[in-house]
């Protein structure tokens, strides 16, 4: 009888490829290792766009499963320390995936194949089922780039932050389709939030459709934090620089849309003001950008951008959550996690908590337990899904900062929708000081290697 470990190398030993585009794998797979971005983009585009024009979901399946295999195979000759248990975990997700629909209908071009993949999650009715057979061949791809490109930077003597993770240089699907916009406006009509609260209705469906258009972005590398920043790191700061902490007379009273009640119970309290016993790996929610750019320089970091941000949520693959594109309430902290229709009565965890939800690079709970600042990009012209060329700025309401992420302290009928990777919140002045926001810093390779 094998025993778990032996399974996991047996799921793993070498075997031919079988699918039907086991040639062009076993071709493209070497070159997600190369230094030039411009190949890398290439391969992770041709990868996935096998997977997207196969015929069939059993052929979609078989190519999939030859990717997984093959990256595997590169990642353990090069010697890159990936655990054999996470690609067997990916094998088995492709094996059980069970798509509520399959649309076979995709684009011939693998660029374009992405802008179709996952337009709507299941949660919204019928997921296109390519996606979510894509999403652990997408976890493979970012685990193989990550790791190579650790490996180049520590070969320059850098090495990654304590408590960060790395999220290489490259390509990765951006925004929403207005189909999927459509959806979760569908989704919110008759909510509590928007019942209760008429404004939120209008501004939410601003914000939605922001997103829009889904389209290919870049990046640069960059380090994220992994984890949320704490109360109790956010104390550090301020005992170690002297800038002022959060206290009860800075929760905007009035602000907050009714949310005052909640926000109160998790005021900084005392003298000197600290935050409420047993909250210390708690997210620090009394977020604004002076606060922001504070921390960062103390820190020798800064607030993402909207664009790095959303990379580190989703990797590469358009996927609509983290982990996928199927809501799964149990890997994030949000209402309808906790099974509550009342905000008042959500709780948030310690930012290292819910690690089976963190993204492709290694970020944990960067979908609900707490709204995360970003600040806004400037992209150029992005591609349309009917073809046509435009610049994002044209459907973006003016804005200084947004919250991404979702939280735990919405109604239950929010959660799906605000804790999409590609949801931004818009604040239009300075984040106010009962934001419920918290932090996940950046820091480029640039300034590690000063260092």
């Amino acid at each position: 009888m094998l025993c778990r470990g032996m399974l996991i190398v047996a799921l793993l030993a070498p075997a031919a490829l079988a699918g039907p585009e086991a040639a062009r794998v076993r071709e493209v797979v070497p070159l997600l290792a190369s230094a030039e971005v411009d190949v890398r983009n290439k391969a992770q585009w041709e990868l996935l766009g096998l997977i997207g024009e196969a015929k069939s979901e059993a052929a979609a399946k078989s190519t999939a499963l030859d990717v997984i295999q093959e990256i595997a195979r590169a990642s353990s000759e090069a010697k890159l320390g990936v655990d054999p248990k996470f690609f067997a975990a990916q094998l088995k997700r492709v094996k059980t995936v069970k798509p509520k629909a399959w649309v076979d209908h995709f684009l011939a071009a693998p660029e374009d194949v992405v802008y179709l993949a996952g337009t709507v999650p299941n949660r919204f009715r019928g997921a296109a089922c390519i996606n979510e057979i894509a999403v652990p061949v997408g976890n493979c791809i970012a685990r193989f780039i990550q790791r190579t490109e650790e490996e180049r930077l520590r070969a320059r003597g850098i090495t990654t932050p304590p408590g960060m993770v790395l999220v290489p240089a490259g390509e990765f699907v951006t925004g929403s389709s207005q189909r999927e916009i459509d959806y979760c406006i569908k989704q919110m009509e008759g909510s509590e939030g928007w019942t209760k609260y008429p404004r939120w209705r209008t501004s939410d469906i601003a914000e939605y459709r922001s997103e829009v258009p889904r389209r290919l972005a870049s990046t640069g590398t960059f380090y994220i934090d992994a984890h949320e920043l704490t109360n109790e790191q956010y104390r550090g700061f301020c005992a170690a620089s002297g800038y002022e902490p959060p206290t009860s007379t800075h929760l905007g009273v009035g602000q907050s849309g009714g949310f005052e009640p909640f926000f109160a119970f998790f005021a900084w309290r005392g003298s000197p003001p600290t935050y409420p016993s047993g909250h210390g790996d708690r997210p620090f929610i009394f977020a604004n950008l002076a606060r922001g750019e504070a921390f960062g320089t103390w820190a020798k970091k800064r607030l993402p951008n909207e664009i790095e941000w959303e990379k580190a949520a989703r990797g590469i693959d358009g996927r609509v959550w983290p982990w996928g594109s199927s809501f799964d309430k149990q890997l994030a902290q949000t209402p309808e996690r906790q099974n509550q229709a009342s905000a008042y009565a959500s709780d948030y965890l310690p930012v290292v908590s819910l690690p089976e939800g963190q993204s492709p690079w290694g970020c944990v709970q960067i979908a609900g337990n707490a709204w995360e600042v970003a600040l806004p990009s400037e992209e150029p012209e992005a591609d349309r899904e009917d073809g046509s060329r435009t610049t994002t700025a044209e459907a973006r309401p003016k804005c200084v900062a947004t919250s991404k992420g979702g939280d735990a302290a919405h109604s239950v009928s929010h959660a799906g929708t605000n804790s999409r990777a590609a949801r931004r919140k818009i604040w239009d002045s300075d984040i106010a000081a009962a934001s419920y926001a918290t932090f996940r810093f950046v820091r480029g390779v640039e300034r590690q290697d000063e260092e």
